[in-house]
């Protein structure tokens, strides 16, 4: 096994895999960045998009498209995905001016750094790095976020940092090492704020007592500060398991909020195990999780690596948050777990033990072979919606919007029914929620003719269009017949 893995043909066979790969992303960036009428088109990116143009053409920090009413609870007004996108890339835009493709643009240098990173790192041989690309650039969630308005991939960078800076924890330098991959850690939980759970990672460095308190502190306090930050600085969600929970909790019924979760658990975990959507590339991907913790955690108890049992602490971590409080429909799961994932991937391949790679080869050999059904499922969700918001951007026109007179200088906030930016992928049948684009929100204006900008809110689907949950100031809303009245 070992010569075969350290053989040429297949470091080279890798390789070119790789490069084959790379050139695509770098076609697709080329493409969807300078040639194509390209935009966002759902609800999510669409979000992320309005936040930083806002803060550009407003200067103030708020997000300007909103469900239900909710705004995050202290500072600032921004919405569901938190104050560090809007910050992050608003302030690209102050710096090099804005861009409507900035997030795709921003993502192309990620990726770019991503690779070169890759290739750079010391502790990876050459086919590990080519496994390692190869990994990142046939899993279907990569590609279909990467060209999508998320920035999703800023979270495989920080995915890849964590992980090279936990195969650089030695013994002569270990302190500094893990502060370092802490410090990555935080700030990925600026972003995201499920990042703490990679936190207890730590834990696995732990030599003497005064290691423990030491780390018990520091996890305590990112664990503490993703609470704070997510209560404080994230519109409040409904969530489906959480929020039943915390309800009976605050009613007292204890049993029963805990079995709101235990409910839940005896769903999902059948339910990741043993449903399949897409492709085989979906199903190997949970199973390839599930076998790369019982590596790590044999290779962890058997020669006491360190790096293997803190990146099986990551993965468990995200995996019993997922059976806990999440499903395993759809994609969610996978996206849930996509971090934990890429760290168990670079530890994995950072082993002296050759048959620690297989794993990896067998799901990049899976990922290669139904690469044909990736592209295709991408170009469905992704490629051709974006194309076709791009090119019936222009088909809407919203400027009464910016006609309306403000009642307050801080702010004009509208109600509208979130119907009014429904609309169906030009030649495509209307057959479910995927098949519909929320388009008409990017015509939406972020500010009247005062210069007081303007902030949109509808209900989600379910309570009436119109139900006032007095949370904010409501200042007009858009009636069935689309008048423009005040509130």
């Amino acid at each position: 096994m070992d010569k075969i893995l350290n053989s040429k043909p297949l470091k080279y066979i890798s390789l070119i895999a790789a490069v084959v790969l790379i050139g695509y992303y770098l076609n697709l960036y080329i493409q969807t960045i300078f040639v194509l009428d390209y935009m966002p088109h759902r609800s999510d990116p669409i979000t992320y998009f309005l936040d930083y143009k806002a803060y550009w053409e407003t200067g103030k920090f708020y997000s300007p498209f909103i469900m239900d009413e909710n705004i995050s609870k202290a500072f600032i007004e921004v919405g569901l995905h938190g104050p560090m996108y809007e910050f992050f890339y608003g302030t690209i835009c102050q710096i090099f001016g804005y861009h409507d493709k900035m997030i795709l643009i921003v993502n192309l240098f990620v990726f770019i750094a991503v690779i070169t990173l890759t290739y750079m790192n010391k502790g990876l041989n050459l086919l590990s790095k080519n496994l390692l690309v190869i990994f990142n650039l046939t899993y279907f969630i990569h590609l279909w976020s990467s060209f999508n308005f998320t920035p999703e991939y800023l979270h495989v960078f920080f995915a890849h940092m964590i992980g090279f800076a936990l195969i650089k924890i030695k013994s002569e330098n270990r302190s500094k090492n893990v502060l370092y991959m802490a410090m990555w850690i935080l700030i990925a939980a600026t972003f995201r704020y499920s990042w703490v759970l990679a936190s207890f990672s730590l834990l696995a460095f732990v030599e003497n007592k005064k290691d423990f308190y030491k780390t018990i502190l520091i996890v305590s306090a990112i664990t503490f500060f993703g609470f704070a930050y997510l209560k404080l600085l994230h519109a409040d969600y409904f969530h489906q398991v959480i929020g039943p929970m915390v309800i009976e909790f605050k009613q007292g019924d204890i049993g029963a909020g805990l079995q709101i979760v235990l409910d839940n658990l005896s769903a999902t975990i059948p339910m990741f195990f043993f449903t399949y959507f897409y492709s085989l590339g979906y199903f190997a991907t949970k199973w390839y999780i599930i076998i790369a913790v019982i590596i790590l955690g044999y290779l962890g108890y058997k020669t006491n690596n360190r790096i293997a049992i803190a990146s099986a602490l990551i993965c468990l971590a995200y995996l019993l948050s997922l059976f806990l409080f999440f499903d395993a429909y759809d994609t969610r799961d996978l996206r849930g777990i996509g971090g934990s994932m890429i760290i168990a991937t670079i530890v994995l391949l950072s082993q002296s033990q050759s048959w620690s790679k297989i794993p990896v080869i067998a799901v990049c050999i899976i990922y290669l072979l139904v690469m044909p059904e990736t592209i295709k499922g991408f170009e469905y969700f992704t490629y051709d919606e974006c194309k076709a918001s791009g090119q019936i951007i222009n088909n809407y026109n919203f400027n009464a919007f910016a006609q309306l007179k403000a009642r307050s200088p801080e702010m004009i906030t509208i109600l509208f029914p979130e119907k009014m930016i429904w609309v169906a992928t030009p030649g495509r049948p209307v057959q479910s929620i995927k098949d519909i684009l929320h388009t008409p929100a990017l015509k939406f204006p972020l500010k009247n003719f005062e210069g007081v900008p303007l902030r949109y809110t509808f209900n989600h689907e379910g309570l009436d269009t119109y139900l006032r949950h007095n949370k904010i100031r409501i200042d007009y809303l858009v009636t069935p017949n689309g008048q423009i009245v005040p509130a």
